[in-house]
């Protein structure tokens, strides 16, 4: 190593899987095992091993899958405190840099681990030199991720491996890291760990690597790029690469796409599935191209809405007394959160007869006072707690239902002209124009929907007028409402469509009204079931959507069966 006096050979144990499966299973790191040696002497000093106690301890006489004892970690210190020791140590070094067996000790176990725990890392955790790519440089034989026993056998290194775990593999680790320097190898070129997230960056759709995106479902709909970033912790993300999944009313469904720096990191961050973010497992799989470029779409409508127009950041409440005023809910917030505007910055959502629905969305000047509200989630306002969301403004043109005047009001407070024709409104009102879907497989889409509609109905649609109905975790009921241009094309729907085939399934058509589509399309995604909520019902057997009951005679179609 043609800059470093030393070299640390590194391997981590935890208290769970091991080799190719290390780290996961997402449990907490239970051994680190290290041993220095020095370049130009080629000469290693003693191998040393320091315990860590675990969140949970280890059944009394159990031996983990790596060979420790349970009795080694009852008077093991906790990670923070053995890090500093650590650090203590290769400290005296000066110049070192850590050769590993692969990416997971770092990678996939020390860094998430540390970002659950929000334990800052030392600088050295964030560079290392992967031995089997160091390896493959040299002999081409090799393949990155090669085991370090066939390395062995082909460099002519001998192996005497007693048991598993982090010991044996550091003294082949020692033994394989020796030889490359009889050889004249040099370390040049070490791994990074990216430390930040830059939130702000662009992503590049053109530059996109391949089999490089995943797909995360279940995220908190609170969740924040900086919260994707720490579940993802210890690997490599693209400029701008964490995408959220927006509903049609501009809400977070609770999915994100995370496009990774290559494949590499992407096969690694499929192996988080079912980790945990705070108290939430997630689920994580793969991402097609046009997932990316559809989430991505997203994104640009979400940045354009969020917190960029004229320094305004909005969120939204849920859950408020029906009685509360513009006046109680800025007091709400006092002087911790400024509400913009003050009464001006709080919109109130009223269903089509004035009564309040218990939302209503509360505008901010910046993202800081948005951070202080969001520490009012889940205090009470009367005799009721409020959950509050980011919103975004596409979110509050949906779901308002804006006269002319209102829509002059709202753009005078955001210093922006607002689109009218965006809305839920236009969907209100006794006119039986609409048409109601229920029964959708879980995974259809808008195009899926026009589709059975057929191409004359489609004529019939206007632009964006196909809602999905989410349930209250921002999933798929199998419900759709659509928009149709009058009356007689909704009835239409209803006599020509009930109980025809969509593949194998027959489409059970309904008629109902367009108040009823407002209503349900309005609280789609709720959190909670206060206030209303998106229709639902149960599952199907055969794979299908459940939905609430439509009223027949209306104007709006539901189709069941999809």
């Amino acid at each position: 190593m043609s800059c470093k006096k030393y070299v640390v050979l590194f391997s981590v144990d935890t208290v769970g899987e091991t080799g190719n499966q290390l780290g996961s299973d997402g449990t907490d790191i239970a051994a680190f095992t290290w041993q220095v040696l020095d370049v130009a002497k080629n000469q290693a000093q003693l191998a040393q091993t320091k315990y860590v106690k675990p969140r949970t301890l280890v059944a009394e006489g159990k031996a983990l899958l790596c060979g420790i004892q349970a009795s080694n970690l009852v008077s093991a210190e906790d990670l923070p405190i053995v890090l500093t020791k650590f650090q203590s140590d290769v400290d005296k070094l000066g110049s070192f840099g850590f050769v590993v067996s692969g990416p997971l000790p770092l990678r996939q176990c020390l860094h998430p681990e540390a970002s659950r725990k929000k334990i800052p890392l030392h600088d050295c955790f964030y560079t290392y030199f992967d031995l089997p790519k160091e390896v493959s440089k040299s002999i081409p034989n090799v393949i990155p991720g090669s085991n370090l026993q066939d390395i062995a056998n082909m460099l002519g290194v001998s192996l005497v491996t007693q048991s598993c775990g982090g010991r044996e593999e550091v003294k082949a680790l020692c033994a394989i890291t020796q030889k490359l320097l009889s050889q004249g190898h040099t370390f040049s070129l070490a791994e990074t760990v990216d430390k930040n997230f830059d939130s702000h960056a662009t992503l590049s759709i053109a530059a996109l690597p391949s089999k490089s995106a995943v797909r995360l479902r279940g995220l908190p709909f609170q969740a924040s790029v900086d919260d994707v970033a720490s579940f993802v912790a210890g690997l490599n993300v693209a400029q701008g690469g964490i995408v959220f999944g927006i509903s049609a009313i501009g809400r977070r469904t609770g999915e994100a796409i995370v496009v990774m720096q290559d494949e590499e990191h992407a096969l690694l961050a499929l192996k988080r599935h079912r980790h945990y973010l705070n108290q939430r497992y997630i689920e994580v799989y793969e991402a097609t191209t046009e997932d990316v470029v559809h989430f991505a779409g997203n994104l640009v409508a979400e940045d354009s809405g969020t917190q960029d127009i004229s320094g305004v950041c909005v969120v939204r409440l849920q859950g408020l007394p029906y009685r509360a005023t513009e006046q109680e809910i800025v007091q709400f917030f006092g002087d911790a959160a400024m509400v913009k505007g003050g009464d001006e910055g709080v919109f109130i959502v009223r269903y089509p007869d004035g009564r309040a629905s218990g939302d209503a969305f509360v505008l901010f000047p910046s993202e800081g006072d948005v951070e202080k509200a969001m520490a009012k989630n889940k205090q009470p306002l009367g005799h009721r707690y409020v959950d509050i969301f980011r919103s975004n403004v596409k979110e509050l043109q949906r779901v308002l239902p804006m006269t002319e005047e209102q829509a002059t009001h709202i753009a005078d407070v955001l210093g922006i002209v607002v689109d009218t024709s965006d809305h839920l409104g236009t969907m209100r009102g006794s006119e039986k124009n609409c048409v109601k879907l229920r029964g959708l497989p879980w995974s259809a889409t808008s195009e899926q929907v026009m589709e059975f509609l057929g191409p004359e109905l489609q004529k019939e649609i206007p632009g964006q007028g196909v809602h999905l109905v989410l349930n209250s975790q921002n999933r798929p009921t199998g419900d759709c409402y659509v928009q149709l241009s009058t009356a007689e094309a909704a009835k239409e729907a209803s006599e020509t469509l009930h109980k025809k085939f969509m593949g194998t399934r027959y489409i059970e058509v309904f008629q109902c009204s367009g108040d009823e589509a407002a209503h349900a399309l309005m609280h789609m995604g709720a959190s909670t079931g206060r206030g209303g909520g998106a229709f639902r019902g149960r599952r199907r057997r055969d794979g299908g959507g459940g939905g609430g009951g439509g009223r027949r005679g209306g104007n709006t179609v539901k189709a069941r069966g999809l």
